[in-house]
């Protein structure tokens, strides 16, 4: 979920709420579970929380010669982007919300992975679906 703000003076505040879930469907020990969990939230929040300029075009009404006329100006403002990351585990897949691909990390393919990894590049063969 996403939710924006603008305060008073045109900042804007960019609030993302992110959740999650971890599928632990073998033999991880909870140690090494706990330890991946914390380092997901955290590579999320760091990804995802920044804070930069942006210049925006603002109408202005000015009164030129006695005439009044509405122009368009630039005005630099600040956005600001924050993260709530919640992730939890899951012992079955049947417990999650969403058991579409792409909704939940499954640890254990994650450890395949890693295992088919090599010099810079991933095998191709022997990668689960």
């Amino acid at each position: 979920m996403i939710s924006t703000s603008t305060d008073e003076n045109g900042n804007i505040t960019k609030h993302i709420t992110f959740t999650g879930a971890i599928l632990n469907s073998g033999s991880t020990s909870a140690g090494d579970v706990a330890k991946f969990k914390t380092a997901g939230e955290s590579q999320l929040k760091n990804a995802y929380t920044q804070s930069y300029p942006q210049t925006i075009t603002v109408p202005q009404t000015v009164n030129v010669f006695g005439t009044t006329q509405e122009v368009s100006v630039t005005k630099a403002i600040q956005v600001n982007v924050s993260i709530d990351v919640n992730l939890r585990v899951s012992y079955q897949q049947t417990t999650l919300k969403n058991t579409s691909p792409g909704n939940y990390v499954n640890i254990n393919q994650i450890h395949i992975l890693q295992a088919n990894y090599n010099n810079g590049k991933l095998k191709q063969n022997n990668i689960p679906k």
